[in-house]
């Protein structure tokens, strides 16, 4: 039951999901990839931290009502973002390759992927080794019928799910502060790219075309 009210009052805000992508361009004119990223990230702790201040009043944590009501306003505001975080995650990783290549004359998107596949997969077995640990410090007991948890217990979930991640998302801002990139960079990294390739192209050409001059032959 819980689950299919949830699912109802975030379908409810799906189509702004949709019409965010809208916001894209605009915000990519004006700021640079780095702000959007930390700042489209800096939004979204905002918003858990607001359903988390929610849920502490009066113990709303307890209550589905104010919880489902709260649940939906989380669900509307994240996603009023929900475009431009899919999409600087990708130019991120584009511009990540382009910076490398900038730098150093080469790409590394191979490399840089098995290290991110990596560093995902031992994420996993760290967070799934601690997390009967974790569940078991607050008392969770697995098998009770949905709501008898300890009150307690139900706190530390709440919690678990909103603040703890809210704090840890905090800390994460911090290097993302140290991205090299802003807009002024970009546009220098891109305009000298694109003079390098355009080079690298004409020399290739020249070099076919002399190869293949009869009068070279």
């Amino acid at each position: 039951m819980i689950n299919t009210a949830k699912a109802l009052v975030s379908g409810i805000s799906a189509p702004v999901g949709s019409i965010s992508y809208a916001f894209v361009a605009p915000l990519r004119k004006r700021f640079s990839s780095k702000f959007l990223w930390v700042g489209s990230d800096f939004y979204g702790d905002m918003v858990t931290l607001g359903f988390f201040g929610l849920g502490m009043i009066n113990k709303n944590y307890l209550k589905l009502k104010p919880m489902l009501i709260g649940y939906g306003f989380t669900e509307f505001f994240g996603k009023l973002l929900f475009g431009v975080n899919k999409v600087i995650n990708a130019d991120l990783w584009n511009e990540a390759m382009d910076y490398c290549e900038w730098k150093n004359g080469y790409r590394m998107e191979a490399t840089t992927g098995v290290a991110k596949s990596l560093v995902a997969k031992l994420q996993g077995i760290f967070m799934g080794t601690i997390n009967n640990f974790v569940m078991k410090k607050v008392g969770y007991v697995q098998g009770l019928k949905i709501g008898t948890q300890s009150e307690k217990t139900k706190f530390w979930l709440f919690a678990l799910s909103t603040v703890i991640p809210f704090l840890t998302s905090i800390l994460g801002i911090v290097p993302k502060m140290l991205w090299p990139i802003n807009k002024k960079k970009r546009a220098q990294m891109y305009y000298e790219l694109a003079e390098r390739r355009n080079k690298m192209v004409t020399d290739y050409v020249e070099s076919v075309n002399e190869k293949t001059d009869p009068e070279t032959v």
